[in-house]
C-alpha cells in the first residue's frame, strides 16, 4: 500500500498528495468510476509523448484499494495563484493561457484519444435538469455542428497550468479528446467567465467578478485574433457545452448554465445573451447580427 504525504491540491473528483519530494499521487474520491485513473494515466502519457509540456506519469498505484496515478512533482504555483497574488500580471498571464491553448490545438492529436462528441453525448444524456426533449435537442444541435480533428484539453483554465521554473506545465488531461478547436475554446470560456447566479467557481478559489472579467476578455481577445469564428457557431457550442457541464456538479447552482441553454430559445437571439458572445462584441471581433 502506498503511504501518502500531505495534501497538496484538491480537484473536483480527486485529491493530490505528496509522495516524497519528487512525486505526487492523484487519488480519485469515492464514487469515481473504477478505471478512471488508468484512463487518465493513458491520456497523460499520450499527450506527453506528443510533445506538450505536461506532467510525467510515473506509475499507477493502489491507494486504499483504488487505482491512483503517480506523477512527477512540478514545483511552482498555478497560473491562477499568480493571477490572484499579482493583479498587475493578469493580462500577461491570460494571454499566455490563450497561447497555451493554441499550442495544444496545433499539436497533432494522438490517435488513441476518444472523440469529443462521444464524450459530450454521454454527458448530455445525463443532464437531468433538462427535459428529455431538451437533451435530445442539445444532442441534435451538437451533431449538426462541424466536426474537427484538433487536440482538445477539455478542461483548460488557469488552475490547470503550473508555472514551473522551466516554463508552464499543463495538467489534468482526463477530459482530453479529439474534436473542433472552437469547442475547446468555448469550454474554457465557460470555465473562466464571470457568472451571474453562481458563486465563485470552486476550481478558481479567490475569484471575483472584476478579476474574471479581465481574464475572460483578455483570453478571448487573444485566441480570437488568431481565428475568427461565426457568432452563431459560438452561440451553438456555448449552448451544447453548458448542457454537458451541468452533470459535472462543479458548482452550487446550475442557473447560469441553464440560462445559457435557454438563451438560444429567444425569439430574437442576440450576441449579448451569453458571456462569450458579449465579450466578442465588446472587442469588435464579430459582427453584431446572428443568423
Amino acid at each position: 500500500m502506498t503511504e501518502l504525504g500531505p495534501l497538496v491540491a484538491r480537484g473536483r473528483t480527486s485529491d493530490v498528495f505528496a509522495l516524497g519530494s519528487h512525486a505526487v499521487v492523484k487519488v480519485p474520491r469515492a464514487g469515481v468510476p473504477e478505471g478512471w485513473a488508468m484512463l487518465e494515466a493513458e491520456f497523460s502519457v499520450a499527450v506527453h509523448q506528443a510533445g506538450l509540456p505536461s506532467q510525467t506519469v510515473l506509475d499507477v498505484v493502489e491507494v486504499d484499494g483504488r487505482q491512483a496515478v503517480m506523477f512527477a512533482r512540478v514545483n511552482g504555483p498555478s497560473m491562477w495563484e499568480l493571477m490572484v497574488a499579482a493583479p498587475d500580471r493578469v493580462i500577461q498571464l491570460a494571454q499566455q493561457l490563450a497561447d497555451i491553448q493554441l499550442e495544444i490545438h496545433h499539436t497533432p492529436a494522438p490517435r488513441t484519444l476518444p472523440r469529443l462528441v462521444d464524450r459530450l453525448r454521454q454527458k448530455i444524456a445525463r443532464a437531468d435538469s433538462l427535459t428529455e426533449s431538451d437533451r435530445h435537442e442539445a444532442a441534435l444541435l451538437m451533431d449538426s455542428l462541424p466536426s474537427g480533428d484538433a487536440l482538445c484539453h477539455g478542461d483548460l483554465h488557469p488552475g490547470n497550468v503550473l508555472m514551473s521554473p522551466t516554463g508552464p506545465v499543463i495538467i489534468d488531461w482526463f477530459d482530453c479528446a479529439v474534436g473542433p478547436s472552437v469547442a475547446d475554446l468555448v469550454r474554457t470560456s465557460l470555465l473562466i467567465r464571470p457568472g451571474v447566479n453562481e458563486p465563485a467557481p470552486c476550481h478558481l478559489p479567490g475569484a471575483h467578478p472584476a478579476l474574471l472579467t479581465s481574464v475572460h476578455a483578455t483570453y478571448v481577445n487573444r485566441v480570437c485574433r488568431s481565428q475568427v469564428f461565426p457568432p452563431e457557431l459560438l452561440l451553438d457550442w456555448e449552448s451544447v457545452l453548458a448542457v454537458s457541464r451541468i452533470v459535472e456538479g462543479a458548482q452550487a447552482s446550475d442557473a447560469d448554465l441553464l440560462d445559457l441553454w435557454n438563451a438560444r430559445r429567444s425569439n430574437k437571439p442576440s450576441l449579448d445573451t451569453t458571456p462569450l458572445a458579449s465579450t466578442l462584441c465588446d472587442l469588435g471581433l464579430v459582427r453584431q447580427e446572428t443568423a
